[in-house]
């Protein structure tokens, strides 16, 4: 008789157990050595392929820098292949467009095309503007975050605010980020806060006209300022001599004494003639706080695609062999090690305790020990196997992707299988064990339910299909979590396939003094109680079809009165309060303002400490204004220690603390990492936004304000 597939597989199988055990074996110690390179993160990355261009635009105003910048540069880039949305943000001192392409995009060859058309746009932007490309991150890049602080015998303590701020952004940007940069995963070191060095020349316009000089001649005379110039070589003896002319300047004496022009009397006029030199600060966007006090903030920001919880890591052990300053502390702020890892030791202690209590129920079901560990044993091969799967596909290992992983479904097939060849073995006749074909017995006995259990599995893995359809933001958050279920089940069926009846022809013993039906001591307690009912049942179909129908009708009228979100909340341990403030206020009253409010968060007993950045970092990772504030509260872990019942209650509290400094203020709740998928999802904050679009902008905003 022609067997079938399934039928010349186990057979297969059977005819070379030292095949399948060595390949079970191999199987298992290599997937335990690529394990820990599974990339683990709290959720998963929805952030779209997109580039962004930031222009830093100097002292233009935000119409101008709309006009010259912003709008030039969409021009040029309209028409890129796979350029699905663009948007902008346009305000003083810098214009953003962020370019959205396609899924599957490239984001390298995306960064590519970009580049060739700033080429040609660069041309109509105003002179000395020049685009650049933003970090290659996603909008979950922020993996970690400190803080930089005078220790408090430092001497630059009895020193001006101003240059306490020069001091501690030189070291952030001449002694850190440099370090930090070449960590693996690493995108980009961005800083909020301090002041970076400027040399500053403050002309006097009456001495200008006195010498009858243009603000042109000095931008002339400063725009070879420090040039060196190469003069080849000349050949003295037997030696070849490097000729160079240097134009390099040790100090703010020298500057000064750059000559303009020429006195009627022969005399240079020097620069220190016309205006003052000074080592000053540039103007700033924005700045940082910490625990009330105005601080440099340093962020970390992965590489696209990256490991979230080994960048951080690696970068926290970066941090801790810096050499710095003995006047200088840093301060570790937020590390998503910390989330990463408490979720990770979640699904294990989940996945763990859904191992044991599916051991467990088997023993009961089975009733024999060595089957209940042969089909549990199933479940550490099928996540192996899932894990080195992820790895192919590039799935982060989640509380989406791993907890939606149902070990009853995984050992389901297996169960079925060894249920009936034990079965099997308790029905033997004595005559029959004598000589008894232990491979003869299970490959018919698992011909007889193989079709049904391949046929059961994929039917379940049928339902998870429709999910690898969906698209955009869906598809990003779904798509993983159905292909590991598919891909647990798949290797399952493998194992179920191969490896079950194998083992159970080696491991599980033929009874020698019973025989009949295989029934545990669970199943005869149960059918008591089972049986009587039953046979009552049958004999009232339609009252218990009536009642069937009322408990479904019942149910269809709850499920309509539930509420419905896209994804349950995830607990991210901290907390995150946007502050707002009135558009027009100065950066220095907005730090004045946050240190205030900080001091008053500070002193909650559930708050570990606080820390903010107010304004657009230097990067433009988050080009918000200076009056918009994200306040990073982080709480402590030990729950006992809190007075409030929740997160919600906390920050109802910590509002109204704020709110009587009777400041300007408003304020709103989220998480860290909550707050960087709402912006990713529509470019803001809010659950909902409202977009107004239209020629005139006065128009707009009167139609924003009476709406």
């Amino acid at each position: 008789m022609k067997r079938d597939l399934l039928s010349r597989l186990i057979d297969w199988s059977l005819a070379h157990k030292f095949w399948v055990i060595t390949l079970s074996v191999a199987f298992l110690f290599i997937t335990i050595s690529k394990v820990d390179q599974l990339t683990v993160d709290a959720v998963p990355d929805i952030t779209n392929v997109q580039v962004v261009i930031n222009t830093k635009t100097r002292g233009l105003d935000p119409e101008k820098v709309e006009l010259t910048v912003t709008h030039p540069i969409e021009q040029e880039m309209m028409g890129i292949p796979g350029l699905m949305d663009m948007r902008s943000i346009s305000k003083l001192g810098l214009s953003q467009v962020s370019l959205i392409f396609e899924d599957k995009t490239d984001i390298y060859w995306a960064r590519q095309q970009v580049s060739e058309r700033l080429q040609t746009a660069i041309g109509s932007l105003p002179d000395g503007i020049q685009p650049e490309l933003a970090p290659i991150s996603t909008g979950l890049g922020e993996v970690f975050m400190y803080s930089l602080s005078l220790k408090k015998d430092s001497p630059y303590l009895q020193q001006s605010h101003k240059d306490q701020m020069l001091y501690l952004r030189e070291i952030q940007d001449y002694q850190i980020r440099p370090i930090l940069r070449k960590v693996h995963g690493v995108a980009d070191i961005d800083s909020n806060g301090g002041m970076k060095k400027e040399l500053h020349v403050n002309i006097n316009p009456e001495r200008l006209n006195l010498y009858g000089l243009t603000i042109d001649k000095i931008e002339m005379a400063l725009n070879g300022l420090g040039e060196s110039f190469g003069g080849g070589s000349i050949v003295v003896g037997k030696e070849s001599l490097v000729i160079r002319s240097s134009a390099t300047m040790e100090s703010l004496l020298e500057i000064e004494s750059v000559a303009l022009a020429m006195k009627w009397s022969g005399q240079p006029v020097l620069l220190k003639d016309v205006a003052t030199i000074s080592m000053d600060a540039a103007p700033r966007l924005g700045s940082a706080t910490y625990n009330g006090s105005e601080t440099v903030l340093g962020t970390v920001l992965m590489r696209s695609g990256g490991n979230g919880r080994q960048v951080s890591a690696e970068v926290e052990a970066e941090v801790d062999k810096l050499v710095l300053p003995k006047d200088v502390q840093l301060t570790k702020l937020y590390s998503r090690a910390f989330l990463v890892n408490t979720t990770l030791k979640t699904v294990i202690k989940n996945l763990v305790e859904g191992a044991i209590l599916v051991v467990v129920v088997l023993l009961l079901v089975l009733g024999h020990l060595r089957a209940a560990l042969l089909v549990s044993l199933v479940i550490p091969l099928s996540m192996l196997g899932t894990t080195f799967g992820m790895q192919s596909f590039h799935i982060s290992g989640n509380l989406m992707s791993l907890g939606a992983i149902d070990f009853g479904l995984v050992v389901d097939g297996a169960v079925v299988l060894i249920e009936t060849l034990v079965a099997a073995f308790f029905a033997l006749t004595p005559e029959q064990k004598l000589n008894l074909d232990r491979d003869k017995l299970v490959s018919e006995k698992a011909r007889e339910v193989m079709r049904p259990v391949v046929f059961g599995l994929f039917m379940i893995m049928l339902v998870y299909l429709p999910i690898l359809l969906l698209e955009g933001v869906e598809g990003k958050m779904f798509r993983p979590m159905a292909l590991t279920v598919l891909m647990t089940l798949g290797w399952s069926l493998i194992f179920t396939i191969f490896l079950i009846p194998v083992l159970v022809s080696l491991l599980i013993k033929v009874p020698k003094d019973s025989h009949g039906e295989h029934e545990t001591w669970l199943f005869r307690q149960l059918k008591k109680f089972y049986q009587p009912l039953l046979n009552k049942s049958l004999n009232i179909p339609k009252p218990l079809m009536l009642t069937g129908i009322l408990i479904l009708a019942l149910s269809g009228v709850v499920f309509l009165r539930l509420g419905t979100d896209f994804i349950p909340q995830l607990d991210e341990g901290d907390l995150v309060i946007n502050v707002t403030r009135n558009a027009r206020v100065s950066l220095e009253e907005a730090v004045k303002e946050q240190e205030q409010v900080e001091r008053v968060w500070a002193k909650f007993p559930e708050v570990d400490f606080v820390f903010s950045r107010l304004g657009t970092p230097e990067s433009a990772t988050d080009p918000m204004g200076v009056h918009l504030t994200d306040s990073f509260i982080i709480l402590k872990k030990d729950r006992d220690q809190w007075t409030v019942k929740s997160k919600e209650e906390l920050f109802q509290k910590m509002k109204s603390a704020a709110e009587e400094l009777n400041f300007e203020e408003e304020f709103s709740s989220t998480q860290p990492i909550e707050m960087r998928f709402n912006e990713m999802l529509e470019g803001s904050r809010a659950d909902v936004s409202l977009r107004v679009m239209g020629p005139d902008l006065s128009y707009l905003v009167d139609a924003i304000d009476n709406y």
